[in-house]
């Protein structure tokens, strides 16, 4: 059997969360980045902006530019992103119809729930390759020994 994870430096979830609470009731989003030669390893958190044109409480998109220039800048600091965080406001922490539509099979998705404005849940998710369904993975949170 083989165990499907991704580890977080100790903390970034609390900054997760904390995004999360912040913008509630919208959804935001940010990406996960990974020294380039670790991809399972979250050293570092972007906030992105929501974009989304429509109603923000249930959608989120991030504009190409901005995901295409936080993705220039992960390069030169020698990381890359693994993945998407993003907030469902009073709902579940799992993929929507929209999440599963909207994804990538290359990134690892982090789903934080808030209700009434206090994180309830945060799950991670990856798509599988037919992007036909997401699976879940387990959260760890590590310590790096110097």
């Amino acid at each position: 059997m083989r165990w499907y994870f991704i580890r977080f430096l100790s903390g970034l979830i609390h900054d997760i969360v904390q995004h999360s609470e912040e913008g509630y009731p919208e959804e935001v989003c940010g990406v996960m980045l990974s020294p380039s030669d670790t991809s399972d390893l979250v050293i570092s958190l972007r906030r992105m902006k929501n974009s989304h044109d429509g109603p923000r409480q249930s959608r989120y998109s991030i504009d190409p530019m901005e995901l295409y220039a936080a993705d220039n800048e992960a390069t030169k600091e020698g990381m890359l992103i693994v993945g998407i965080y993003h907030s469902h406001p009073d709902s579940p922490a799992k993929p929507s119809k929209f999440d599963l539509d909207h994804s990538f099979p290359w990134y690892k998705y982090v789903i934080t729930s808030v209700v009434e404005g206090k994180v309830k849940d945060t799950r991670c998710w990856a798509m599988n390759n037919d992007r036909t369904a997401f699976m879940e993975e387990a959260i760890v949170e590590v310590e790096i020994r110097k």
